[in-house]
């Protein structure tokens, strides 16, 4: 009768078949990775092709164009997308039954849940997981929306000021790019590779606009296309858009002031006036029950 071995015989015949050291050397920086990279992404990748069968294309077109929108948060690809989904959809339910057995049985709760119950609200989380992600996508949307719209001022003056030295504005996008940490650094990289690869420029700068979805930048890119292709000096052009961007900048941090004290009435009034009355009215009201029952006022007549 042959010998069983041990799941560590196993292991060490199956990479010692293969390369020897390299196969344990790759099998150690494998294990190296982060946990998101060994478990999280295969499990993605394998639940991708479960979802893209489930949503239609119509809701898939859409989850893509606000992938794109929001940058491909942590590299994710729109096959991937799916996938995502399929695991909030998932997950949800999985992480609320292991709460409540876990909560049942450290307070030793002997009261049972009816089966329904379960079930209706695990379907409940599973149709919540289904339909947040789109919601976490436009709140990444927007924050990413914002960063660019916050940046533009400054990167097009960086940009106006490397044309005014003699670069042209794609080298002057370039290296701003290159230089400049953020979302909008990545976008003038990005749109810059794509130039270098042979698409057009009209075409890679319309794209730059309706991808990020900022009205800011689309608006700065129709302007640079129609100054090349009326032959307006640029300089002149960029200027006036660094002019027009500031201006909207300080007339939003105005709108934002103006509604300041409207946002502010709500803590006010549910947080600071409370605790202002009690430290205000509290002795008072303290010292005045004190009088009224060493004076007996409310008492009954014998």
């Amino acid at each position: 009768m042959a010998r069983r071995r041990t799941p560590v015989q196993r292991l060490q015949q199956r990479y010692g078949a293969q390369a020897g050291p390299q196969a344990w050397q790759a099998h150690d920086e494998e294990l190296g990775d982060p946990f998101v990279a060994r478990v999280v992404r295969p499990l993605i990748n394998r639940l991708s092709s479960m979802g893209a069968r489930v949503g239609s294309r119509r809701d898939q077109g859409q989850l893509v164009d606000l992938l794109a929108k929001a940058g491909y948060p942590g590299g994710l690809t729109p096959y991937q997308l799916q996938g995502v989904r399929m695991l909030l959809m998932l997950a949800l339910p999985v992480v609320w039954l292991l709460l409540s057995f876990g909560v049942r049985s450290a307070f030793n709760l002997q009261r049972s849940v009816p089966a329904s119950a379960l079930l209706l609200f695990s379907t409940v989380l599973a149709m919540v997981g289904w339909i947040s992600l789109p919601f976490i996508l436009r709140r990444l949307v927007r924050k990413r929306q914002h960063e660019i719209g916050r940046q533009l001022p400054d990167v097009l003056d960086l940009i106006t000021i490397a044309v005014e030295a003699g670069l042209g504005l794609d080298a002057a996008m370039d290296r701003v790019g290159n230089r400049y940490r953020g979302a909008l650094g990545d976008e003038l990289v990005r749109t810059n590779n794509e130039i270098r690869m042979g698409r057009p420029w009209n075409e890679a700068m319309r794209d730059l606009g309706e991808r990020t979805g900022c009205e800011d930048l689309r608006t700065l890119v129709s302007a640079l296309v129609q100054s090349r292709e009326l032959g307006v000096n640029l300089s002149n052009v960029l200027h006036a858009q660094s002019l027009r961007l500031r201006e909207e900048r300080a007339r939003r941090a105005r709108e934002a002031a103006q509604k300041t004290p409207g946002k502010i009435i709500f803590p006010l009034v549910g947080c600071i006036f409370p605790t202002l009355f009690i430290v205000l009215i509290g002795p008072a009201a303290l010292k005045a029950m004190k009088t009224i029952r060493e004076t007996g006022m409310f008492e009954k007549q014998k």
